[in-house]
């Protein structure tokens, strides 16, 4: 009867609540922010399911996905810098989720998080290389 959408539900819940600057202004921090906004992208790219089914290999294929830096809604790929945002929320939304008792789910034992390579496309490596070089005159 659990579902991953309501589990990202209350992960973002938590963010909102955990993630605040002190009072008196206790709004919700820029960093918590941008964490909601990774957990608002799971949910578009990954389709609703009962946490039972939530194992290794559904994790292992959301972090695949992002890393293959998928198009954005302007046809590019996304950023290197939101793909790796996005596959931190996902490992830390596994392990918070493990740690949660109002929901019955625990980590995979198989489950091992690998360092994840992000490849940048010809075109970022081109700029790379252009700002690399330095003008020389004669």
């Amino acid at each position: 009867s659990q579902r991953l959408h309501a589990a990202l539900d209350a992960y973002s819940d938590w963010i909102g609540k955990s993630y605040r600057t002190p009072p008196p202004d206790s709004r919700v921090k820029q960093s918590g922010t941008r964490m909601q906004f990774h957990v608002r992208k799971l949910k578009e790219s990954q389709e609703d399911m009962p946490l039972s089914g939530f194992n290794t290999s559904v994790i292992e294929g959301m972090i695949e996905h992002w890393k293959n830096r998928p198009l954005t809604k302007k046809g590019l790929p996304s950023s290197p810098d939101t793909v790796k945002g996005i596959i931190k929320t996902i490992r830390h939304f596994v392990r918070w989720l493990n740690r949660q008792s109002s929901f019955d789910w625990r980590k995979p034992t198989d489950l091992e998080f690998m360092p994840v390579r992000i490849t940048p496309t010809p075109s970022e490596n081109a700029k790379k290389i252009r700002t690399l070089q330095v003008d020389t005159y004669t």
